[in-house]
């Protein structure tokens, strides 16, 4: 058994699978998508030099019928599924609760047919799929190293929030295993609250200060690495210039899976 709900930008949901108005039949792309090998044929020899590959964009394509009262229970099919619109899909069986976000490319209904069948394509610009459920891992003064365990399927970015209880100068999170850091050259006040975040096309360093958020990249060092988070361990400390038992660290990890 399966549940399958999809959302649109307003945050209206549908459930396809747990209601009596739609019968999903089949759902592609649920699967690892393809990826794009790139190589080079060796001149006068046998085979090819691999030179990189990359993985192509994930596409939903839901197959369902419409029962009960067609005219309306299509009509709410079109409210949630709108063509080019953002659409969220929610997927849960009895081993993982994902999602992953795209845009509706196509809606096709056989709205002449007796029993009508709706077939609609949804483009996702990311690979993977995410898990619903977050894990989150506290570093703070009174332990000296915290291991962020990645147990999905790639390496992955992060999301990472330090708070001030007291004044903190110029904190630095290091990776343990790999010796990266990324430093913040900044003084934190009591209650300040500094966000990073490392995913792949969504980087970002903000500061909350009584109650309103910066944009704070400009400060972080210039021999900074945005983390990845490797399948398995991933050992991390931090330290500051001052007030560093000030500081409380926390990891917000989401795994992805292919």
């Amino acid at each position: 058994m399966f549940t399958l709900i999809c959302e649109n930008s307003r945050g209206q949901q549908i459930n396809l699978t747990k209601c009596h108005d739609y019968v999903v039949t089949n759902i592609d792309g649920l699967t690892p998508p393809t990826a794009n090998i790139n190589t080079t044929k060796v001149a006068l020899g046998d085979g090819a030099i691999y030179n990189s590959s990359v993985v192509n964009e994930r596409n939903i394509v839901i197959t369902l019928y419409i029962t009960g009262d067609i005219e309306r229970n299509r009509q709410r099919l079109y409210s949630v599924f709108k063509t080019k619109q953002y659409c969220k899909v929610y997927y849960k069986n009895q081993n993982r609760n994902v999602y992953t976000e795209g845009y509706v490319e196509s809606f096709e209904a056989t709205i002449f047919d007796k029993k009508q069948m709706v077939q609609i394509s949804i483009l996702c610009p990311s690979a993977y799929l995410t898990n619903v459920e977050q894990k989150e891992y506290t570093l703070d003064g009174n332990t000296s190293t915290i291991n962020v365990y990645n147990d999905g399927d790639i390496d992955t970015g992060i999301t990472i929030e330090m708070r001030a209880n007291g004044t903190v100068s110029n904190p630095v999170l290091i990776n343990t295993q790999t010796s990266e850091k990324m430093t913040i050259n900044y003084s934190l006040s009591s209650g300040d609250v500094a966000r990073i975040t490392t995913y792949r096309g969504h980087k970002r360093v903000y500061l909350t200060h009584g109650g309103t958020t910066t944009n704070i990249i400009n400060r972080l060092s210039s021999d900074s690495t945005w983390f990845t988070i490797l399948v398995g361990d991933n050992i991390f400390t931090y330290e500051a210039s001052s007030g560093g038992s000030n500081l409380d660290v926390r990891f917000i990890l989401s795994e992805q899976y292919e």
